[in-house]
């Protein structure tokens, strides 16, 4: 098989996988069903952080994107993709995520309740919970800031621990398979931090893979876009602040890898190193 097929291939699995696994752990919480356990918030972390594990895992291995358009867009401002890998690359994420939206549409169909109060698991703002009575401008700009912040730390900890490598190179003997459960654990950490806020989104395809199934249900249709600038403006600006700073050489140092060679060719060189 071609490696860019499979590469393609390979992160619309692994977007679907984490797409479901958070949104169905959303949508687990919210089950009105007597002696039914709950999750809770740290279960629904906790799910989080090990559907981003294994699926940061998957796309790492196969050289894409990170199952994350916003930082697939960051690598493209770093010189690591060029423009066609990242717009198939944004393209499969999308198409993974809204396979995992209408495989859960397809499960909870008959579930109104769940349906209603879990909105199918997409993340959305909670304006009350940030002191705003409705989603006025100054709601949706503390959420995008929120996000925008949840994001860019994410982005860091995947481009310093698997993209730049040189900070674990610094550890002693650090296994590259240790640092998407790092990466993971940075996004339970932040999930904790602000689920109760925005939903700790922290990737477009996260929101998308479930928001346009929201609008196939006649309760939720009406104000499943209320937000969406959020998690639309909110991700990609968090990780465009990382890549600029990473393009200047004002974070990271002296970036060479980030214009000089691509990602695929620093991992060779690291299988190499090893070996």
């Amino acid at each position: 098989m071609d490696n860019n097929i499979r590469t393609y291939l390979v992160e619309l699995i692994a977007t679907f996988l984490l797409v479901l696994i958070s949104a169905g752990a959303v949508c687990a919480s919210q089950l009105i069903q007597e002696n039914q356990p709950q999750p809770g918030l740290a279960g629904i972390a906790l799910a989080i952080g090990v559907a981003t594990a294994v699926a940061v895992a998957f796309s790492f291995a196969y050289d894409g994107g990170f199952v994350n358009p916003a930082i697939t867009l960051m690598l493209w401002v770093v010189q690591r993709f060029d423009g066609k890998k990242t717009s198939a690359l944004i393209f499969v994420q999308c198409l993974g995520a809204a396979l995992a939206g209408g495989l859960l549409r397809l499960v909870l169909g008959s579930n109104t309740l769940t349906m209603k109060f879990a909105r199918l698991g997409t993340p959305h703002v909670q304006f009350e919970a940030l002191g705003y009575p409705g989603s006025g401008f100054g709601a949706l700009m503390i959420s995008i800031l929120l996000e925008l912040g949840l994001t860019f730390v994410l982005a860091v900890i995947v481009f310093a621990v698997l993209v730049d490598r040189r900070f674990t190179d610094k550890l002693p003997a650090t296994p590259v398979w240790l640092c998407p459960i790092w990466i993971g654990l940075v996004a339970a950490g932040l999930t904790l931090a602000a689920f109760n806020f925005t939903g700790a989104a922290m990737n477009p395809a996260r929101w998308f893979g479930t928001f346009v199934w929201e609008l196939t249900v006649p309760t939720l249709k009406e104000t499943a876009g209320i937000d969406a600038v959020v998690y639309l403006v909110g991700p990609i600006a968090g990780t465009m602040v990382l890549g600029f700073l990473i393009y200047f050489d004002l974070l990271f140092g002296e970036v060479s890898g980030a214009k000089k060679e691509s990602h695929a060719e620093g991992k060779h060189k690291q299988h190499a190193a090893a070996s």
